[in-house]
């Protein structure tokens, strides 16, 4: 079978006359004659070879997926596919990150795939963010950007790149904040989901908002995932965590039922993607969600997202009473700030009942006031020179000294001169 590579990568050992300690890459490009070239060498800065193979493999798997410079060196994308590939085989990185890193990596690659690694420079960099910038939101430029960096220093430690990565400003964050779901806009919100495209969205988003998850992994459910019997769903979370949750019976009749591997809500992938069936992608959620703000003409829309369905659900759990360790627990935060920056942005009805609640403290102090300070009625006498009433609420010193006066206004008569008592 005749070998298609461009690019081969070698493990060359250590030049003992240049007092070399590390092993080396050696790359070789096929000309137009389908001859082996030597292009060019880096360093791997590594004494281990089975690591610097390991660099090799992921180096030429790099090389050949496409991303070159006109001058044959590698680019930014290459580099990235290369971080890449090393996560697909670490165990510690979910499954989301690397689709993550996957969606910068072919957003900057429409704009610097083209340029050489080595050319990248401050200048560059700046007018890619500024192309970005008219394109997507600047959070999210700077989010590629970061990840972008963040592969760069990994290569650049293997010896994959030889200078550091270019500093530049991050894009300031837009002035509006995003807050959470009134709790009248989240049933609005899900009752217009029941009808639109026949209910199809509607399990997905009922889910997220009763038990506060995010979307990426309520998209990457599985059929192994949900446990119907008991009534239950199995999430990973961050830092490759499980979560078990509970569902109430009405959620759970409307999850799709799919095999063990199958995914729970997925999607139609493109052939040249290979076909078959995919887990529901974010940005198809979160258009959903958009459509369903235009359409319910939600004021203040633009500061509500996919995302804030957990703002809301942390919000609404500490307005319903319970402890800020148990939202935590359903929430997966493992820093109670996070519950409080949730919290901070909310509007709507909580705050109605906060403010009503300061009002009628307001009215109940003025009424106490008012009474305190109007005169009060004599107090009336009864039969046998006695006060009318209970005295169970005087103080001891009080009663006693009522007790006192009584006694010296009723003397009793002395007893006769001679008799027992009188001595």
């Amino acid at each position: 079978m005749k070998d298609a590579r461009e690019w081969k990568v070698y493990v060359a050992a250590p030049r003992k006359r240049a007092r070399e300690r590390c092993w080396r890459l050696r790359v070789k490009r096929r000309d137009p004659s389908g001859k082996w070239v030597d292009a060019y060498q880096e360093a791997t800065e590594t004494e281990d070879r089975s690591l610097a193979e390991e660099l090799a493999r992921l180096h030429e798997a790099a090389l050949n997926s496409g991303g070159r410079g006109a001058s044959g060196a590698p680019t930014l994308p290459v580099l990235m596919e290369a971080r890449i590939a090393d996560m697909e085989r670490d165990p510690s990185k979910s499954p989301e990150s690397v689709v993550a890193f996957r969606y910068a990596r072919d957003k900057l690659a429409t704009i610097l795939g083209d340029v050489p690694a080595a050319a990248l420079n401050r200048a560059t960099l700046l007018r890619a963010q500024d192309k970005l910038r008219s394109e997507i939101g600047n959070e999210t430029v700077n989010t590629y950007l970061r990840r972008a960096a963040a592969c760069w220093r990994w290569c650049e430690a293997r010896g994959l790149i030889d200078k550091p990565w270019p500093r530049i400003t991050p894009l300031k964050k837009p002035p509006a904040k995003k807050r959470p779901y009134k709790p009248s806009e989240v049933e609005d919100v899900l009752r217009w989901a029941r009808s639109y495209e026949g209910g199809r969205w509607l399990g997905l988003l009922m889910l997220i908002a009763e038990t506060g998850r995010r979307v990426s992994e309520v998209c990457r459910l599985k059929g192994r995932h949900v446990d119907r019997a008991a009534l239950t769903v199995r999430v990973r979370q961050k830092g490759n965590r499980w979560l078990v949750l509970p569902v109430t019976s009405e959620t759970m009749a409307l999850l799709p039922e799919r095999g063990p591997d199958e995914w729970v809500f997925r999607r139609k992938k493109q052939a040249r993607s290979g076909g078959g069936w995919g887990p529901a992608r974010r940005d198809s959620v979160l258009s959903v969600v958009r459509r369903a703000i235009r359409e319910l003409k939600i004021p203040d829309g633009e500061r509500l997202d996919v995302h804030s369905f957990r703002r809301s659900f942390c919000a609404d759990s500490h307005r319903a009473g319970n402890p800020d360790d148990v939202t935590r627990r359903l929430t997966g935060h493992e820093r109670p700030e996070m519950l409080a920056h949730y919290m901070r942005e909310a509007v709507g009805d909580d705050l109605r009942t906060a403010q009503r609640r300061v009002l009628d403290y307001r009215a109940s102090a003025r009424a106490q006031a008012v009474e305190a300070a109007s005169p009060k009625p004599p107090p009336t006498k009864g039969g046998q020179g006695q006060e009318e009433g209970p005295t169970k609420d005087r103080s001891p010193s009080v009663a006693g000294a009522s007790a006192y006066a009584r006694r010296d206004s009723n003397p009793k008569p002395l007893p006769p001169e001679g008799s027992a008592l009188s001595n």
